[in-house]
């Protein structure tokens, strides 16, 4: 009775004996989805490093990042057709593909330097996207440097406990030195 009253007094003063503890699934969640979200700006910073590579490595990377078709397809939109495929990938062997007949394209860009500018993540239980400016330099067939202000946009999905890329778009506005001008 007496304990009683105690809390009751503890409860109406606002006392530290009046408060609940920590949330620990809540605690657990945030970690989870820190974890996904470093997990997913890691992926992101792959993605850029592979587009670096100039021979074969390119695609054994690609292998690995981007989702499976016997989950989803990945989806690269790729406006303007540099991998001189069509408007976009419907598998992941025919992007794969494209990657390859890049590697082997004579006179393709070279020398590409990537900046992640403000990039901006949503990052959920299965799915996370990533918006972001990504300052792009590279050597063109001539040796000319090209500057170009791209904009990309992945999506991510969980597949089997692991991050993969599923849908990439760049986009390039339109300059006088992006057009050879």
């Amino acid at each position: 009775m007496v304990l009683a009253a105690v809390a009751m007094a503890s409860l109406a003063s606002g006392s530290a004996v009046a408060q609940t503890a920590p949330d620990p699934i809540a605690k657990i969640e945030a970690a989870d989805r820190a974890a996904d979200e470093a997990a997913v700006r890691a992926l992101a910073m792959a993605v850029l490093d592979m587009y670096k590579k100039e021979d074969m490595s390119m695609q054994a990377i690609a292998e690995k990042i981007y989702t499976p078709d016997d989950v989803a397809p990945p989806i690269v939109v790729d406006i303007g057709k540099t991998m001189k495929g069509g408007l976009w990938s419907t598998s992941k062997a025919e992007w794969l593909e494209q990657i390859k007949k890049y590697i082997e394209m004579p006179g393709r860009p070279s020398d590409f330097t990537f900046a992640l500018e403000d990039p901006k993540f949503i990052v959920d239980d299965h799915l996370a996207t990533m918006v972001a400016l990504v300052p792009t330099a590279f050597r063109n067939s001539q040796g000319k440097l090209i500057n170009v202000a791209t904009r990309y946009t992945f999506v991510f999905l969980k597949v089997r406990g692991e991050w993969t890329l599923w849908h990439e778009h760049w986009s390039v506005p339109a300059t006088p030195e992006s057009v050879g001008l």
